[in-house]
């Protein structure tokens, strides 16, 4: 009985010790994720050989899911779209990018060198290193980015879908 009540106070403090939000992973449902709140002090109910933790959250209205290459293996060919997400330029690319999500998302670049693009009619002077910037999105659906530069450059953003 120690053990079970060691356990129920770390998992007591594994629910209640953020503060907002955070990311929440179901077994269930691969490839997806939640922005989560536990809502209500968790109630447990303890039997001889059980014990039942009930756990209210709050979410965020739209499940996460992060963007996919056409690695075949995490592929769901009903909901899913392919994109280049890693790309060698050597002057300029336009590559496509989809966001199935819908919503729309922040866009982070990752390039080798200095270089430049242009999404969404927006231009963005992009450094060596990860480019995060509140106005780099992805609008749902085909976006096409154009690079300027030289260097490989790598791109990764999370969906939201209902």
């Amino acid at each position: 009985m120690s053990t079970l009540n060691l356990k129920l106070t770390e998992l007591m403090n594994w629910l209640m010790k953020p503060t907002g939000k955070i990311l929440l992973k179901d077994d269930a449902m691969p490839g997806y994720a939640f922005l989560a709140e536990v809502q209500t002090a968790p109630t447990i109910e303890e039997g001889w050989d059980f014990c039942k933790v009930t756990i209210v959250f709050q979410c965020y209205a739209y499940r996460l899911k992060r963007c996919y290459d056409d690695v075949w293996d995490t592929f769901y060919f009903n909901l899913d779209a392919a994109s280049n997400l890693e790309v060698t330029v050597n002057g300029h690319e336009s590559i496509l990018l989809i966001n199935t999500g819908h919503n729309r998302v922040r866009l982070t670049v990752t390039c080798s060198t200095a270089m430049s693009a242009s999404v969404n009619d927006h231009v963005f002077a992009l450094k060596a290193g990860d480019n995060i910037n509140p106005y780099l999105e992805l609008m749902p659906g085909e976006n096409v980015v154009n690079i300027e530069g030289t260097g490989k450059v790598k791109f990764k953003w999370t969906e939201e879908v209902p």
